[in-house]
This record gives structure tokens, sequence and C-alpha cells, in this order.
């Protein structure tokens, strides 16, 4: 069998939806459950210094509401439920409650006939959801057993057969050859390994490293190359990274994908013995791993020229390759490659203009490659972009460009980052904050993302990195406010009071979308969950209520599911937050 030409495959739009669990159920019925009287904090902590918000939900007009701090029993501020609002994506009346600027310490939330909130603040409040979201990682390594005294976690080696070339190509005309793509990080919640979301979560985390390399430290995460004298970050990221190496083809196009054929039941994943291929070719994910590796190039050389000499080259033959490619994009994909995985292109759930086109990876690749090389044929290709350039979207694997043209703005002054595109991008970046400034204001939870769909508290994560950068650059105040309100969002203030990362916070979400997960029977620390998703494909999670469509359920994978890259998106969020936070007195003051 012959591979499909350019022109069949070069955009190929599946109707399949990606499940991570093997369960179907009836959809569950869009009325609106009852609203309970409650108030929703921030239940990772608040940092000094940072701006602080609250909200109390459903009180009686007029209801006194009290802040109290628990060392000495005083009342520091009182409010009266009069101001509040029905938020558009719920329904719920809501009142804001901005706290005062707390000290470190302990705080009481009370209002009569509700239960009381506790609200901490202290310094490090952030520290311990930063090394749970990052060693998430390590606990989904792939090809290596896991025996972590930390957490009690075992399952055996898994996945040492990966794998089998799914159908013929260019360089392996023969059928079943193998590719060895041993390693990596399992995707979400089951096994699968995806080129699209590991290239953004490299970007993103190596993104964050290099944003305040401070806070990162050897010995960090407890993993197993601790003690090397390298971050535990920078160790972490190249399980990812030299995982996508063995994902490149020798002419430098990268495979898209591997799993099995038929989404795995719940086991633990040294239990999933199906064969597992490797799924054709794509300039999509080629150019995102081009730019992972032109990036990683930057970060690795002080530590191991020679590994970083070698990510470089990755990404220069990547990046050739992609100059063979003249049509919009080119997918090496057939009907039946996604009865066990998900897409990671344009489908019935992905209908994002950008799909269509590879030329937002691209932009993301030329911008790393500039960065690395200084090689003026990269600047080149950005200024072919102009659409791309002038219009910001928020980072991810459908549109990865503003990761790129972010690192552009902060390019060393030798450099020569053309004036005309830099402010270019500079005005692009205020106006993108600046919608999401509107959006949050018109939203009782000051949420900059109304777009429900799957995956939206990874949305609402990046809408506060565009919001954090925006303020480092441009010094608005609004924007660094509400930056932090998403982060506040993520971790409990939100219509259900409930942090959506397994482990952070009184009331964190208990029953996530992960296989291995349901067979420990208890849930992975460190896992940012997805979230509402109005149309809830699961048949689990509620359809049909926008930010109320969203169940803690290990059945509901459309909206409870964690991925490596919405870990990455938090993370990236937190690291913003701190770097606009860490700069404000050198800048503004």
């Amino acid at each position: 069998m012959r591979a499909l030409s350019v022109a069949t495959v070069c955009m190929i739009i599946l109707s399949m939806p990606m499940p991570a669990l093997a369960v179907k159920a009836t959809a569950s019925a869009t009325t609106r459950a009852p609203v309970v009287a409650r108030f929703a904090v921030n239940q990772a902590g608040y940092v000094p210094g940072w701006p602080q918000h609250a909200v109390a939900i459903d009180l009686k007009p007029g209801a006194p509401v009290s802040l109290i701090d628990v060392r000495n029993g005083a009342t520091l501020r009182r409010w009266r439920a009069t101001s509040s609002r029905v938020d558009p994506d719920s329904g719920m009346r809501v009142t804001a409650l901005d706290l005062p600027a707390l000290r470190p310490g302990r705080y009481l939330l009370r209002a009569q006939g509700v239960e009381p909130a506790s609200l901490q603040v202290a310094p490090q409040a952030l520290d311990a959801p930063v090394r749970s979201l990052l060693r998430a990682y390590f606990l989904q390594r792939c090809g290596v057993a896991l025996n972590d005294a930390e957490t009690g976690l075992q399952h055996g080696p898994d996945h040492l057969d990966d794998g089998v070339l799914a159908h013929p190509d260019a360089l392996h005309p023969q059928p079943g050859a193998l590719v060895v793509a041993i390693g990596g990080w399992h995707d979400a919640g089951d096994f699968g390994k995806y080129v699209a979301t590991t290239s953004v979560t490299v970007g993103r985390l190596l993104s964050l490293y290099t944003g305040m390399p401070g806070q990162f430290a050897d010995g960090q995460l407890n993993i197993p190359e601790s003690g090397n004298g390298i971050p535990d970050i920078l160790d972490e990221t190249r399980v990812g990274l030299d995982w996508m190496l063995s994902m490149q083809r020798a002419d430098g196009a990268l495979y898209r994908k591997v799993s099995g054929a038929r989404w795995p039941e719940p086991i633990t994943p040294d239990h999933d013995v199906q064969t597992r291929y490797v799924y054709g070719v794509s300039s999509p994910d080629t150019a995102k791993a081009a730019a992972a590796f032109a990036l990683a190039a930057r970060v690795y050389k002080p530590f191991a020229p020679a590994l970083a000499a070698r990510y470089l080259d990755a990404a220069i033959a990547a990046w050739q390759w992609l100059g063979t490619v003249h049509t919009p994009q080119y997918i090496d994909a057939y009907p039946g490659d996604d009865s066990g995985s998900g897409p990671y292109m344009a489908s019935a759930i992905d209908r994002e203009p950008s799909l269509m086109s590879d030329a937002d990876d691209r932009v993301w690749a030329a911008a790393e490659l500039w960065l690395t090389t200084g090689d003026e044929q990269y600047v080149r290709v950005i200024e072919r972009e102009p659409a791309l350039t002038a219009t910001l979207d928020v980072f991810e694997w459908k549109n990865p460009a503003s990761l790129g043209l972010l690192h552009l703005l902060g390019a060393p002054a030798d450099m020569r980052l053309p004036e005309p595109l830099r402010q270019r991008i500079g005005r692009a970046l205020q106006n993108a904050a600046g919608h999401a400034f509107a959006t949050s204001r018109s939203s009782g939870f000051e949420l900059a993302n109304r777009r429900f769909v799957w995956g939206s508290n990874k949305l609402a994560a990046e809408e506060g990195v565009l919001l954090a950068t925006a303020y480092r650059y441009g010094g608005d105040p609004r924007f660094l406010r509400a930056a932090t309100a998403q982060l506040d969002f993520v971790f409990g203030v939100n219509p259900f009071g409930l942090s959506f990362v397994s482990g952070v916070g009184e009331r964190a979400v208990q029953h996530p979308a992960h296989l291995f997960g349901r067979v420990a029977g208890r849930p992975i620390p460190g896992l940012f969950v997805g979230g509402p998703n109005d149309e809830a494909q699961d048949g689990v999670a509620p359809r049909g209520l926008e930010l109320l469509s969203y169940v803690d359920d290990a059945r509901a994978y459309s909206v409870n599911e964690f991925a490596i890259d919405y870990n990455a998106s938090l993370l990236g969020l937190i690291g913003a937050l701190q770097q606009a936070q860490a700069e404000r007195p050198r800048d503004r003051e």
C-alpha cells in the first residue's frame, strides 16, 4: 500500500471524538442544579502583594459578610450582598469580594447561613502547587517502571514495544516497519503519546524556566535524575524532547502520534499490551517540534552543549523538510487512524480555522530558530505572515504562534528585531489583553475565557498568560488583576467552589478521568482537568449549560481529563504572574 498523496491528505477532517475512557452513558439533563449559598476562594492560597479576590454565591440580598483574622478574631472588613449580579454564563447571583492587602496568615469569610470559608495568605502559597503540577509529568512517564515512594504509586515497565508503523510511507515502503518510539509521557488519562501536545508542553515548560530560572533547582522534584547538577524541570522536559527525537524520520519530518488501535480500559499502563502504532508524518507537528527543539538548543546549551547541538540539528532538519511542503499543510492520515487515539488535527470537535494551515506552527518555529541561530531567513518568514503577527491568540497546539512571537518581544537588543515587527507584535499583545480584560469584566467570576469547549480551563490559563505578559510590557494594572483572577478561578473561585487541580486545596477535584488513577483507587496528584465543556461529548457531564457543563466524574472524559498541555498552561500562568510581580518595581515604580 502506498502513502496517500499530499492532495489527498492535506486537510483531512475526521469526526470521531477523543474519549479517554471506554465508557458511554445517557447524556445528562440540561436542567440547572439548585444553587447552594457558599463562598468560593482560591484554595491554593493567596500571595501577599498580588490582587486578591473571592466571591459569594447566592447570598440573600443585603446579607452581611465578614472577613475575620483567625489569629486574633478581629474583623478586618465587612461587605453587604447589595452589589450582587447575575453571572451570564452560569445564571448564578454572585457578589464580588475584593480582599484588602492581607498579610501572611489565615482568614475566614463568614455570613449567616453559609458555611465559613478559610483562606490562606503566604509568600510561598504557590510553591507546593507548582511542584505538584511539575511532578505529575514524572508520574506520566512512559516506557519505564514507576515505584514512587513519595506517592506510593507503582506500575511495571510499560509500552516497551512502541511502535509499529501504521502505514508504509516514502521512507518505509514495506508494511510493519518498526519505529522505536519508547519513552515520553502519556498525554492524558489514557496512554497515547502525541507530538502536538508534547511540543507545546515542552515549549511552555522551557519558557517557564527561562522566565525565572532561579525558581527551579536540582532536587526540587525528587525524580530519578535529581542530583545531577541540572534543574529538575529541565531533566523532566528532556523526557518529552528525547521522545520527539525518536519520532523524527531520517528526512526531518516527525510522525504524529503513538497509540493502540483501541481505547484501553481502566488498567495500569503496563497491562496495556495491545500493539502500539506510529502514525504518519505531519507538517503542523513537524513545525511545532522544530520550535521546541530550537528553544531547547538555547536552554540546554549551558548544561549540555552536545545535547543542545543535537536539538538544533533536529530543528534545522525539521525546518528543511517543511520546505518541501508546498500546500497549506500535509498530514499523512488514513480513515481509522483515530480508533484508539485523538486526531489532533481538524475534526468535529476541533474546528478552529488555524487547523486548516500550518502557517501558525511555522511562525513559532521560525521565531525560535531565529532566536537560536540569528539567521535572518527566519525573520523574513515571520514578516510574510502579517495576519499572524497582528493578532495574537492564546498559545495551544491548535495555534502555537504566540509563544514564539512573545519570545521575540524579549529578544536581546543586539539581535535587531525589525522595529515595525516588534511594534506590530506589541500592539497585538495589548489588543489581545484588552479583549481578555473586557471579557473578564462581563463575568461574575472574572473569567477571561468564554469558549466552553474541550480544555476550557487551559484556555483560561492561557488568557491569563497574555494578560500578565501585556502588563509586563504595558503596565496596565487592570491586566494584572484580570490575570490573577484566572488563577483564582482555576483554584476555586468558580461556580463549583472546586480546585481543578487534584490534591490542591480543601475541595479539589476527586475523580479525574485517568485510567491508572481509577485502578489506584485515588486521584493522581497534580492533575489539572479540562473544565466546563458545553458540548460534553462524554454523555456524562451535563450538556448545554456553558460554564455549568462540568461534573467531577471519572467517566466524564470531555470535562474531567487531565492532559500534559493543560498542566503546562497553568504552570505558564503562575510563572507569568511571578515574572510580572518580580519586574514591577524596576519597570513601573
